[in-house]
């Protein structure tokens, strides 16, 4: 896959050589008996060898289509909306990738999904910073991967009702406040009668009145 790093050296069998020419297609690579060369390009290449003693004498090895370098994957995406927040969970992704035929997501929750472009609701609990990535395999079994960072803001509501029917019907019998992105041990509820009395006090915000 490219780029390719390809590393050659010559055989302990080899000696008598002082000078060294390696060419990769019809470029010359090398002079040296070590040989540690990035090819960028994708395509089928030649690789010849020549080793010339210190009286003149040479000595050719060359192999036809010996080394196929190819095309790497890009792995790209967008996202929407950019504000994440955890009333506003849900992102749609585009993938923008290129040279791929498998996908994976990796939502930097536990969560994954090998959808070309996945919608996906990122915990309204836990504001935070998730760490997205996607992994592009291609046919050739070459892959790439890129990460983004969603950041999900705490988003804050407070609903408390105007009003309750405590009758035992099984509707709206019972008065409780409802939010979201408050921490529950800040959590004080107090009622008083209309002469500033206290009647009901709690820090469990799962007990209504």
């Amino acid at each position: 896959c490219s780029p390719y790093q390809l590393i050659l050296e010559i055989g302990a069998l080899s000696e008598n050589i002082s000078d060294y020419i390696w060419y990769l297609g019809n470029q010359q690579i090398s002079n040296n008996a070590f040989v540690n060369h990035i090819i960028s390009t994708p395509g089928v290449y030649d690789l010849s060898f020549t080793g010339i003693s210190e009286f003149g004498c040479i000595s050719e090895w060359e192999e036809e289509d010996i080394i196929t370098i190819y095309p790497s994957p890009f792995a790209n995406f967008t996202y929407n909306p950019v504000y994440v927040s955890t009333i506003d969970n849900e992102v749609i992704f585009e993938n923008l990738s290129v040279q791929g035929s498998e996908y994976s997501w990796d939502f930097g929750t536990g969560d994954n999904s090998n959808e070309f472009s996945p919608v996906y609701s990122f915990p309204n609990e836990n504001a935070g910073i998730y760490m997205t990535c996607l992994e592009v395999l291609s046919e050739f079994g070459c892959r790439d991967t890129t990460c983004r960072q969603i950041v999900l803001e705490n988003e804050y509501v407070f609903f408390a009702p105007t009003a309750f029917t405590p009758n035992s019907d099984g509707l709206n019998d019972v008065f409780k406040p409802i939010f979201q992105g408050f921490e529950d041990s800040t959590y004080e509820l107090q009622i008083f009668d209309r002469w500033g009395t206290k009647i009901f006090e709690t820090n469990d915000v799962n007990e209504v009145w």
